[in-house]
């Protein structure tokens, strides 16, 4: 048997003691009631944030926010860049919404995080993430109108339209469709003007443009955008740019990445997914206009793969580089991000 020291021997009582009241006061600490202390009112600025949709001339100047037991009162003045009213009270950040919600207007923040380590973030009010989502929006519809408003590029070191190649308004066109389904009709009325007046003459611009990206972007923004609103100008345009973009299907075995809008030309190779996902908007265009052509020759192009799969690739999982004049599939490299990614998408949304 081994004799300790007695130095040592009370070292070990010591450590003892000390594990065992640090036990007692967990055990003590998990067992007691929670005590929310009252919360003293802050005022704190905040940025405002829109409470309902904009109209078609209504102005947002409504906000209200809650935080720290303050609720920020809201005011209608014009140019009100802050809140500075408090309304006293004691309220606890979950009380705080309740208040927010009973007088009708959302909170700023649709998340609930208490300093109780047990609680965790919640959401609380599908409202407040639409405002923010709405406002989210306006921010970036704001910086894009003042410094790029019908072009593609945008310098940001001069802060100005930099108009590099054939210009497309690929962000207004794009946009259209969800400044209406945000209620931003102020703006999506002053952009679909902007396109019925310019983009007639963007169509016949030399150069040529990625098949893809103006599919995608111009043509399923007129679609998007005519279907909602019934703007019969815009289904023009979307005619006129799918016949101009079909001239150039057919130029090679497979269609090349890039199309000229003027005499339908193409050039250079193109990845998988850049000729397989421009069925959709086509084949709207042939449901509004009634006419064929358009679902036809993008149907086409889809029935190649299918034999392409069929010989060569049967499990389905096919090479990103396509070899457009022999009208095969590179093999290789075998990509799920940029290049085939939506091409496996758009096998289920056809």
């Amino acid at each position: 048997m081994i004799k300790l020291s007695a130095p040592i021997e009370w070292l070990l009582a010591l450590g003892s003691l000390w594990c065992v009241v640090n036990v007692m006061v967990l055990d003590w600490r998990d067992d007691r009631v929670d005590v929310v202390p009252t919360q003293q009112s802050r005022p704190i600025l905040r940025r405002p944030h829109p409470v309902q949709f904009r109209g078609q001339s209504a102005d947002l100047n409504a906000s209200i926010g809650a935080n720290d037991g303050a609720v920020l009162a809201a005011s209608n003045d014009e140019g009100n860049t802050y809140l500075i009213d408090t309304i006293e009270t004691s309220a606890t950040p979950d009380e705080s919404v309740e208040i927010a919600n009973a007088i009708d207007i959302a909170p700023l923040s649709p998340w609930s995080n208490t300093s109780d380590s047990t609680r965790h973030a919640t959401l609380l009010n599908d409202t407040a993430m639409q405002t923010d989502v709405v406002a989210a929006m306006e921010w970036a519809w704001k910086g894009y109108r003042t410094y790029a408003f019908g072009h593609d590029w945008l310098n940001v070191v001069t802060m100005a339209d930099q108009g590099e190649g054939h210009d497309m308004a690929l962000s207004l066109v794009d946009s259209l469709d969800t400044l209406f389904l945000l209620g931003l009709l102020d703006e999506f009325n002053e952009a679909a003007d902007w396109a019925e007046a310019n983009m007639p003459a963007r169509h016949t611009q030399p150069g040529r443009v990625s098949l893809f990206e103006t599919t995608i972007r111009n043509l399923g923004g007129y679609l998007s955008a005519y279907h909602l609103s019934g703007r019969p100008k815009l289904l023009a345009l979307a005619k006129d740019l799918g016949t101009r973009l079909c001239r150039g299907l057919d130029k090679s075995a497979l269609p090349q990445s890039l199309v000229s809008l003027v005499d339908g030309s193409t050039s250079d190779a193109s990845y998988l997914a850049e000729f397989t996902t421009i069925q959709l908007e086509f084949k709207y265009l042939s449901t509004l206009t009634g006419d064929s052509t358009y679902a036809n020759a993008v149907e086409t192009i889809m029935n190649k793969v299918a034999r392409i799969v069929d010989a060569t690739y049967p499990n389905g999982i096919l090479p990103v580089i396509a070899d457009s004049y022999s009208g095969r599939l590179q093999h290789g490299q075998i990509k799920l991000g940029a290049g085939g990614d939506s091409y496996y998408e758009y096998l289920l949304k056809q």
